[in-house]
């Protein structure tokens, strides 16, 4: 394994190495021309001296093509069942069928199989890769993008007679038994000794995992056929046909490859989804940097008794459907799927009129229901099958599968409603409901060939101790399950609680907020330590845990700490409450929401103001609706000193309720309030309720109405500031024009 941490740093320096200025934009693409015209073409001279020919060459070299057409038919099923667009299903046709199998294959094969297994990693990747590359992948862009022109025939063909690495394959092939001189197999090896930490340095250098979240579903997809499916795939094409061996297992590890970052640049330069294609070859590298190591454990640690076994019970069905007295167990199968379809139809309609009038616990009972009555009706129908061919000794290979493929589904189902009631659907939930999906899928799949002891043996062997703890990959696993698990069952639980305390017209608003706060606060906490104790943890060492999380909050988690805390004090107190109309600082508005750590205070223009609660404990607050919504608006008016000042008072007074938001109780008051420079200054003091709602329109339709009174009375309004000029000495003379 010294050899996979090698690659590890290789890649660690490429992704350093571009955060570096002094580092060239095209650095990646200079030290790809170099792998592909250079290392690449010396490391195949090199290997092909080793290749013996012989029919376990066919392996490597059927093995990509074979699993070209199973992953063209899945991206095709599931691009008309997941309606996606025709941009990303060419984008997946181009990067999914083809591996990395030489940039990243060639240094993982090395590292973890040995120099022996390189003839057959070549293989696979000039007979398989390269060739689909240069035919199938430049073919299927030009048909699928807007902008390439089709391909012609011979142009495929000199793409692929003028490749570096076909040209050295063919060149080994002549040259392979002719001594070469000491220096030229010093060149070639010391050439071929650069492509590992080159080729990992670029692709560390090119590593990229921008996406768009409308993109994440067919980003999971396609890692999770690329990544499980095709290893898994070639796996049960070999061992059906009786293979084995280290060609079998090279083809197997070969298939597991991360997408080949070639096709991703073909399918880029067409304009199929670039930003996915980018996900994919990122998110790809990463996450095969994971899988590839346990891969290649499952290989080398399969128990060969598991494997014979599967293999008897594979060609067991298939012998059973040979038979006609199998055909029974399809025949009850279909009955029994037929059963449950009828009968769903008929309880959905009555748990349907039922759930009309539900709301709580019992609806989400019915809506759980609803989505596990079919695979329950089926499996209900299937125990009594079971039952009567257990009596007659009849073989049960077929129902034996259904159980646990219903049970798969049922669990699906209750898993991706809980999900969507426990959080807001969103691009990322959606994907996280089809990555959850396919992981359950797969474990069924782990289990049906018989790996799922052998998968959880290596999890558990992958393991470290601290002190007398011994962390094992598996637990890491248990504990991430059951933390999601408890989390997303106790949000559910404080969304429930905090949509019954909104309906209550009992409680007042901030204690509702109150209570929905520590609620969720509450079953957060018990869900994570009970997380915690289910996994074996001992709670008593937390103690260390809440030392360091205390020095944190001295230091640098004060500020949250204390807007955590502030929130309850608000809440406590009632000084705020949702729909309270506040002024912080310069800040005008209603407060929205009253959240853990901010309020949300939203303004007449429709722009929420994220403020902390620390600042509404420790800053004044006007709060203009805290004892009474109603607040008194003025509209300020000046007068000629010619007017009469009682009957424009009592005008206004007339127009006080042009507006009908301005409230009788209390009654609107004029008052005469200065003697100013430019006018009487009279003053309409008005109340209303409604100030959320702003004063700007109350203030419009009660000067609109004073205007056209003061109009219809010859009142003079004084708008702006003006003076009286008087000249004493009378105008200068003027003087007289001369005549001639």
């Amino acid at each position: 394994m010294e050899n996979f941490y090698l690659v590890l740093a290789y890649l660690l320096i490429g992704m350093l190495l571009r955060r570096l200025p002094a580092m060239p934009e095209n650095s990646g693409l200079v030290l790809n021309i170099y792998v592909l015209y250079v290392a690449l073409p010396a490391l195949i001279l090199k290997n092909i001296t080793l290749l013996e020919f012989s029919l376990a060459l066919l392996i490597p070299a059927v093995t990509p093509w074979l699993l070209l057409l199973i992953v063209v038919a899945v991206v095709l099923i599931l691009s008309r069942l997941l309606g996606w667009s025709r941009e990303v299903t060419g984008a997946l046709l181009v990067v999914l069928p083809l591996g990395n199998t030489s940039f990243l294959g060639f240094p993982m094969t090395e590292a973890l199989f040995g120099q022996t297994a390189m003839p057959y990693a070549v293989v696979y990747d000039q007979v398989g890769s390269f060739i689909a590359l240069a035919t199938y992948v430049t073919i299927v862009a030009a048909i699928y993008s807007p902008t390439m022109a089709k391909p012609t025939p011979k142009a495929i063909l000199l793409k692929i007679i003028a490749f570096p690495s076909f040209i050295a394959l063919v060149v080994g092939l002549l040259i392979r038994d002719i001594s070469m001189p000491p220096l030229a197999n010093a060149l070639i090896n010391n050439l071929a000794a650069t492509l590992v930490p080159v080729v990992m340095i670029a692709v560390g250098f090119q590593l990229s995992f921008r996406f768009s979240k409308s993109e994440v579903s067919p980003l999971i997809s396609a890692l999770s056929i690329k990544l499980l499916l095709m290893p898994f795939a070639a796996w049960l094409i070999w061992t059906t046909l009786g293979q084995e061996g280290l060609a079998v297992q090279i083809s197997i590890f070969q298939a597991a490859m991360p997408p080949m970052i070639s096709a991703g640049a073909i399918a880029i330069m067409a304009g199929l989804a670039p930003r996915l294609v980018s996900g994919i070859i990122g998110f790809g590298i990463l996450a095969g940097l994971v899988s590839l190591p346990i891969v290649f454990w499952l290989l080398q640690h399969a128990d060969k008794d598991k494997m014979e076994k599967f293999n008897l019970w594979f060609e067991s069905i298939i012998n059973a459907l040979q038979q006609p007295i199998y055909w029974w167990q399809l025949l009850a199968l279909s009955v029994a799927a037929l059963l449950a379809s009828m009968a769903n139809k008929k309880l959905q309609l009555l748990l349907e009129a039922q759930n009309q009038q539900s709301v709580g616990f019992r609806h989400i009972a019915v809506r759980s229901l609803q989505r596990l009555l079919w695979p329950l009706s089926a499996m209900l129908l299937l125990l009594p099958i079971k039952a009567i061919f257990e009596w007659y000794n009849l073989p049960m290979q077929l129902l034996q599968i259904a159980v646990p493929i219903l049970l798969a589904l049922a669990l699906i189902r209750l898993s991706i409603y809980i999900l969507r009631k426990a959080f807001t659907v969103s691009p990322l939930l959606k994907s996280s409901e089809n990555f959850l999906a396919g992981l359950i899928w797969f474990a069924v799949l782990l289990h049906l060939a018989g790996w799922l002891p052998l998968v959880l043996e290596m999890l558990d062997s992958l393991a470290m101790s601290i002190g007398e703890t011994r962390i094992t990959v598996l637990s890491i696993l248990k504990l991430v399950f059951m933390i999601a698990l408890a989390f997303t069952i106790a949000i559910w639980l404080a969304e429930l609680i905090s949509k019954r305390l909104l309906q209550s017209s009992h409680i007042s608003p901030s204690m509702r907020v109150g209570f929905a706060k520590f609620s969720k606060f509450l079953l957060i906490t018990l869900a994570f330590l009970l997380a915690l104790n289910a996994v074996g943890i001992n709670l008593s060492s937390l103690a260390v845990f809440g030392g360091a999380l205390g020095v944190g909050l001295g230091f640098g988690l004060q500020r949250i700490a204390s807007n955590f805390i502030s929130g309850f004090i608000l809440v406590l107190d009632r000084s705020i409450k949702p729909g309270d109309i506040i002024t912080v600082g310069d800040k005008f508005g209603w407060v929205e929401q009253l959240n853990a750590r901010y309020v949300v205070v939203r303004n007449r223009e429709g722009v929420d103001t994220l403020i902390p609660n620390e600042n509404l404990i420790t800053s004044e607050v006007i709060n203009w609706s805290y004892a009474d919504p109603n607040v008194r608006v003025i509209i300020k008016v000046q007068i000629s000193y010619d007017d009469d000042p009682e009957q424009a008072m009592a005008l206004m007074l007339e127009c006080a309720f042009a507006s009908p938001r301005v409230l009788r109780d209390p009654i609107p008051t004029v008052r005469l309030m200065e003697f100013a420079d430019s006018g009487i200054e009279l003053q309409l003091r008005v109340w209303i309720a409604d100030l959320e709602k702003g004063t700007g329109a109350v203030k419009s339709d009660i000067n609109l109405a004073i205007w056209r009174a003061f109009k219809q009375h010859h009142i003079t309004f004084i708008p702006y500031p003006q003076r009286d000029l008087h000249i004493k000495s009378g105008w200068p003379p003027l003087d007289k024009p001369e005549q001639d």
